[in-house]
């Protein structure tokens, strides 16, 4: 039961996620109430979604601002398509302690959106039980405010090209006050291509030849 019904695996090329979340947003009044919360703040002014009865083939809506009006499918950012895909899924795992997966979480969005959506979890994970596990490379989530050593999780290929899966907590000497973003960058917890430094060097020499 809880790889049926408490596993939500996101994926946007196979889930249909846009559909399901503006149908829910039309059955159910109090679900957009809380979307158009979040939306605002996320710092996105939109005021209504208008969403006709009735659709039979692609579902359409409207977003309303103060000032105006777009069409969510040929109008607006992808970032904003991205929020109203996962929003209404995401209030739905909360609500009823699912864990949620997905891989590279900051597509299409700003990386101040991923950590406040990273952080809603956090706070409401005694409230709720969800869980959100997902991939990333947005080095600015490496934060101990947002995270705890044990929830940070690295990958690293080693010789083989099989990948090495370790935690913050298993590395030496990392202060609880250390800059982790730097830290991984410098390279200090591994699971980072090194950087050639005489890259440019060598690569002119190759097109020489």
């Amino acid at each position: 039961m809880f790889f049926t019904r408490d596993l939500v695996i996101y994926d946007s090329k196979k889930n249909n996620w846009m559909d399901y979340s503006l149908n829910l947003m039309r059955r159910d009044p109090d679900i957009k109430k809380i979307f158009l919360i979040l939306m605002r703040l996320l710092g996105n002014q939109i005021r209504d979604v208008r969403i006709p009865e009735n659709q039979t083939k692609r579902i359409e809506a409207q977003v309303v601002y103060d000032q105006f009006e777009t069409d969510l499918m040929t109008e607006e950012s992808d970032g904003v398509k991205k929020l109203f895909e996962i929003l209404c899924p995401l209030i739905d795992i909360l609500s009823k302690g699912r864990v949620l997966i997905c891989d590279e979480l900051e597509t299409c969005l700003h990386e101040a959106l991923i950590y406040q959506i990273a952080e809603l979890f956090q706070r409401t994970s005694d409230r709720f039980s969800a869980q959100l596990i997902f991939s990333t490379h947005d080095t600015s989530l490496l934060d101990s405010n947002l995270f705890r050593r044990d929830q940070i999780w690295f990958t690293e290929l080693n010789e083989e090209r099989a990948t090495n899966l370790y935690s913050l907590m298993e590395i030496r000497n990392v202060r609880k006050t250390e800059n982790l973003k730097n830290g991984y960058i410098l390279g200090k917890y591994g699971a980072i291509p090194m950087r050639n430094k005489n890259f440019w060097e060598e690569f002119e020499k190759q097109i020489e030849k």
